[in-house]
C-alpha cells in the first residue's frame, strides 16, 4: 500500500467515524431528556473516583509512593483515557455483536472499505464526554497543585503514552472482534477483557515485582494510566518504553489474527 493511499484511507476513516457518530447522536437526541440525564450521570459517577481516593487518603497512607496530589493526577488521567477510549471505540462491541447475531457480517464484507476500519469507526459513546470533562478538570487541577517536575519533555511523553493507551484499546477491540467472528457466541468476553484491563487502573507499586514486570512488557497494562501520569511527575524509566514496545506488538498480533480470521471465514450461507 503506497503512502498516498494510506493517507487517503486514514482520511476516509476519520470521515466515516464522524458520519457514524453523527447518525448515532441524532438517534439518541430523539430522546433528549434521557441523553442529557445520561451525560449528567456519567459526569457524576466519574467524580466518585477522586472522591473515593480522597476518603482513602484521609483515613490511611494510601498507595505506596503516591501522595494525595499525585494520586489525584493518576485518577484524573485514568478518567481521561477511559473517556477518550469510550468516545472513540464505544460502539465497536455493540456493532460486531449485532452483525453476528443478525447474520449480517457478510454485508460488511461487501462494503468498499476494509471491514476492520468499518468496525473501529462505527461511532462513539457520547457519555464518555462527561468522563473526559472530569478527567481534564482533574488533570489541570492536579498539575496546578503539583507542577510538572519533568518539564516540557513530560508533556511530550504524556501525549505519547496517551496515544499508546488509545492504540492498546484499539487492539483490545480488534481481539474482541476476532473472537466474536470466530465463535459468534463469546459469553462474557467483554467482562473478561474489561476485568483484565482493570489491572492497569492502579499504581504498579502495589503489585509484586513479577506482575509489575509482566504489566510493563508482555501485558503492557502500565501504559493504561500509570506511565501517562508518571510522565508528568518525573523521569521516565526504561521500562516505560518496553511497555510501548509491548503495546505495538500486541496490536500487531491482533491485526494479524483478524486478517487470518477473515481469510478462513465461512459465510453463514455456506
Amino acid at each position: 500500500m503506497n503512502k498516498p493511499h494510506r493517507v487517503s484511507l486514514a482520511a476516509e476513516a476519520v470521515s466515516l467515524f464522524f458520519f457514524n457518530s453523527k447518525m448515532l447522536l441524532m438517534r439518541m437526541m430523539q430522546y433528549r431528556f434521557n441523553f442529557i440525564m445520561g451525560l449528567l450521570v456519567a459526569f457524576g459517577f466519574s467524580a466518585l473516583g477522586p472522591l473515593a481516593q480522597f476518603l482513602l487518603y484521609s483515613n490511611s497512607n494510601g498507595y505506596p509512593g503516591w501522595n494525595w496530589d499525585q494520586m489525584l493526577l493518576f485518577q484524573a488521567v485514568l478518567l481521561l483515557v477511559n473517556g477518550l477510549t469510550d468516545i472513540l471505540f464505544g460502539s465497536v462491541r455493540r456493532t460486531i455483536d449485532n452483525l453476528m447475531e443478525r447474520g449480517e457480517f457478510d454485508r460488511l464484507l461487501l462494503k468498499p472499505y476494509p471491514p476492520l476500519m468499518m468496525l473501529l469507526t462505527s461511532g462513539f459513546k457520547p457519555y464518555g464526554l462527561g468522563t473526559v470533562a472530569v478527567g481534564i478538570a482533574g488533570t489541570i487541577w492536579a498539575v496546578v497543585r503539583i507542577g510538572v517536575p519533568a518539564g516540557a519533555l513530560g508533556f511530550v511523553y504524556f501525549f505519547v503514552f496517551l496515544l499508546a493507551r488509545i492504540l492498546l484499546q484499539a487492539g483490545v477491540h480488534i481481539l474482541y472482534c476476532f473472537f466474536t467472528v470466530r465463535w459468534i457466541y463469546t459469553m462474557r468476553l467483554d467482562e473478561i477483557t474489561d476485568k483484565i484491563l482493570s489491572y492497569g487502573n492502579y499504581p504498579m507499586e502495589i503489585y509484586p515485582i513479577v506482575l509489575r514486570t509482566l504489566f510493563t512488557t508482555a501485558l503492557p497494562f502500565a501504559i493504561a494510566c500509570y506511565w501517562p501520569a508518571k510522565a508528568l511527575l518525573g523521569p521516565v524509566s526504561w521500562t516505560a518504553f518496553t511497555a510501548l514496545g509491548g503495546t505495538f506488538l500486541f496490536v500487531l498480533v491482533t491485526v494479524l489474527l483478524w486478517k487470518h480470521q477473515l481469510k478462513s471465514y465461512v459465510s453463514g450461507g455456506g
